[in-house]
């Protein structure tokens, strides 16, 4: 006998190794049984072949429509999470863009608190020298007005100070 030829015991311990069978009892219609045996004799099977297939194939359907069954919920958790993924993707290039924006917005202000320091130290050594200093930009003089704005609490008050500013405008127009 060769290497790759199995005895029958061989093949047994090999192949079919704890398996046994049991016989199965159960009622069906009469016409269920013919509409079987008519499929069975269709195939050239045996009653007992064609009832093994009917029950094999029966549970593999069953089988395959409880895999199916959850193949199709886990595509509809996964259709659900692949939108959410997609609004965080959206919510997230939005902050990404404010902070963007905020971090600009913060190199700005540093330049110009610097600058202020730089100022505010000039103006303090100026104080401490006694002389007048070069004045920052933030804190020039204003233009002299030749006019003063009557105060709101005197007896002609805002109103009247509005209209003499309009007709002095209108003067420098004409």
């Amino acid at each position: 006998m060769e290497e790759n030829q199995f005895s029958t015991c061989d093949m047994e311990q090999r192949f079919f190794q704890g398996a046994h069978t049991i016989k199965v009892e159960i009622q069906i219609l009469a016409e269920t049984c013919e509409d079987a045996l008519g499929i069975f004799a269709a195939n050239s099977w045996t009653t007992e072949e064609g009832f093994q297939i009917a029950l094999t194939t029966g549970l593999g359907k069953m089988k395959t429509e409880r895999l199916s069954g959850r193949l199709m919920r886990l595509e509809s958790m996964y259709a659900v999470m692949k939108y959410r993924a997609f609004q965080l993707m959206r919510d997230n290039q939005a902050l990404e863009f404010q902070n963007s924006a905020s971090r600009n917005i913060i190199s700005g202000l540093e330049v110009t608190v610097e600058r202020l320091r730089k100022e505010n130290l000039q103006i303090r050594t100026g104080i401490a020298t006694g002389g007048t200093g070069a004045k920052p930009a933030l804190l020039e003089s204003a233009r002299p007005c030749s006019d003063p704005i009557p105060s709101p609490s005197g007896p002609r008050g805002l109103r009247h100070a509005l209209r003499r500013l309009r007709l002095e405008k209108g003067h420098e127009k004409g």
